[in-house]
């Protein structure tokens, strides 16, 4: 498409750079996001492990579920923690490839487990349109794609270890 020079935004054979300046806050977004995700998802799973019950007792009593569950509280809280680190980082004036890039790494692979867990504590409740969680899972599952599938993400990281 031609455009007249007065419409052109940057500089002329820099766009590709021009349209990935603000990747690094998308990334960042997204793994914030993710980490909201596995919270909703964890809660939702917990509830359910304290409410449902099976041979007379909470399912939460038995050690699998308690497994699931404290997988998930970990991985959820190290993601957490280092999205925050990430964040600040970038607001301390980092460049934000390496942390936006390995916070959505961490935060939508993590979440993805997350969610797996939580389906699993559900059972066949889990899969069931009703309670929403399998809707969530999908859009879970595109977390991974898109501003860089992780294994972009992770050619990147590697790139700022200088491999």
């Amino acid at each position: 498409m031609k455009v007249s020079d007065a419409q052109v935004l940057g500089s002329v054979g820099f766009g590709f750079y021009s349209a990935v300046r603000g990747i690094n806050g998308a990334r960042l977004q997204i793994a914030a996001h993710a980490v909201g995700l596995a919270q909703w998802f964890f809660d939702r799973a917990l509830d359910y492990a304290g409410a449902r019950v099976a041979f007379g007792q909470p399912i939460g009593k038995n050690q699998f579920v308690q497994g699931l569950l404290v997988d998930s509280y970990a991985e959820l809280e190290q993601a957490r923690m280092l999205v925050y680190r990430c964040a600040d980082e970038i607001d301390g004036g980092a460049d934000g490839r390496r942390q936006a890039a390995l916070a959505k790494l961490v935060a939508t692979e993590m979440v993805g487990r997350v969610a797996d867990r939580a389906i699993q504590v559900h059972g066949g409740n889990g899969f069931m349109t009703e309670l929403g969680l399998e809707a969530w899972y999908r859009d879970v599952r595109a977390m991974r794609l898109y501003e860089g599938t992780s294994e972009i993400l992770r050619a990147n990281v590697a790139k700022t270890l200088g491999l």
